[in-house]
């Protein structure tokens, strides 16, 4: 029974090679065996060998694999991006179910007693944000540095009555290091300021009225007619009195499906600046002017709609207006284009009625291409409706 430990019992007691005078005592070589077994921890397989289900078990054991590192996760990207050549906000990208008030708490912008984190964040993107309701997946948000308003100068303004639309002082706006105010006078059409801890949103001015002065007709050459002789002259009457007719007022609002139509332009002046139906008119819930869908033109040539001095050309394609043209007129009226692909026009420049200024696009706030459209009468924004053709 003990051949396999490599030695031979014979019936006398002794082990092959093992003489008479060191072979243990007869009874004694198996109880010896088995308590050196027992000491190896291999009695019973000597004896019975190792049980069925040990060697199944070890025969199906699968070799442990080694476990293959875990990849290191991608970081996020920033949920607000800098943007180093605008230091006084970043920009947030609209996702699926956000609201102003969630990216507000989502980025840590806070508003004040006064005033909200969402209505800071609506009138900073002013024209087309002006509630949680009007953003949508994709778009892209200005998130003020801190706790304020951005305002972009669209009119010629003080700075003291920037600070007084929004209640705070000009101190408060000048210590603000990003608005790069060195002289209070120095304030430019187009630029962004940072209006810290406003106690109020800026009223928007409108008016109703026409322009103060009604343009003159264009000059067209005047043909003096051929006088046609007769035998009997005609009695003499007197000659009608001319009498300025009284400026136009209109009174009735256009209806907001009505589309552009090319042609002589209106009695003060205005001719469309491109050619499209109107996607949003002017209202509550688009207080500062109009929208041409430019769906079927995509890139469509904008034109002046007026005579006038650029006064600004630029902005940012991110946000906002995106590029956009200001006109001054020279009567009081000024016209703003927004949401170009590309300016063909700088500010200083002088631009006729119907000269080129830029393509259409969708820069800025802009889910499709279009051409927001505006007109001021010193400075207050009117229905640009009543002043076209």
């Amino acid at each position: 029974m003990l051949a396999g430990l490599g030695a031979t019992v014979f019936p006398n007691g002794m082990a092959s090679g093992e003489s008479r005078s060191t072979a243990p005592r007869a009874g004694h070589e198996s109880l010896a065996t088995f308590d050196a077994l027992a000491r190896l921890g291999l009695a019973s397989q000597a004896f019975s060998g190792p049980p069925r289900s040990d060697i199944e078990t070890a025969a199906s054991v699968e070799p442990t694999a080694t476990p293959s590192p875990s990849p290191t996760p991608t970081p996020e990207p920033p949920v607000c991006v800098d943007d180093p050549s605008h230091p006084l906000y970043c920009i947030y990208t609209v996702v699926s179910g956000d609201t102003l008030s969630g990216i507000a708490q989502k980025l840590g912008f806070s508003g004040n007693a006064s005033l909200s984190a969402a209505e800071m964040l609506a009138q900073s993107n002013k024209p087309d944000v002006v509630s949680s309701d009007q953003i949508v997946p994709g778009q892209r948000l200005r998130v003020p540095k801190q706790s304020g308003i951005l305002h972009t100068v669209l009119v010629p303004e003080s700075l003291g009555e920037i600070a007084a639309a929004y209640g705070v002082t000009p101190e408060a706006i000048v210590s603000v290091a990003g608005n790069n105010i060195a002289d209070a006078n120095s304030i430019r059409l187009g630029q962004d300021l940072l209006v810290p801890d406003p106690v109020k949103l800026p009223q928007v001015a409108t008016a109703a009225a026409p322009p103060l002065q009604t343009p003159q007709p264009e000059e067209t050459p005047t043909v003096q007619p051929t006088p046609t002789p007769t035998d009997t002259p005609e009695p003499e009457t007197p000659a009608a009195t001319p009498t300025s007719s009284p400026r136009r007022t209109p009174t009735v609002a256009p209806s907001p499906s009505r589309t552009p139509r090319p042609g002589r332009p209106s009695n003060f002046g205005f001719i469309w600046p491109v050619q499209g139906p109107i996607s949003s008119p002017f209202g509550p819930s688009h207080p500062l002017g109009i929208d041409i869908d430019l769906y079927q033109d995509p890139n469509a040539t904008i034109v002046a709609a007026k005579s006038g001095i650029v006064t600004f050309a630029g902005g940012n394609p991110c946000c906002s207006y995106g590029l956009y043209v200001i006109i001054d007129h020279g009567d009081g009226t000024q016209t703003l284009y927004a949401h170009f692909s590309s300016i063909a026009v700088q500010a200083g420049q002088s631009v006729a009625r119907g000269q080129k200024i830029g393509l259409g696009g969708r820069t800025g706030y802009a889910t499709g291409n279009h051409l927001h459209f505006e007109i001021r009468v010193d400075g207050k924004v009117v229905d640009p409706m009543l002043f076209l053709p």
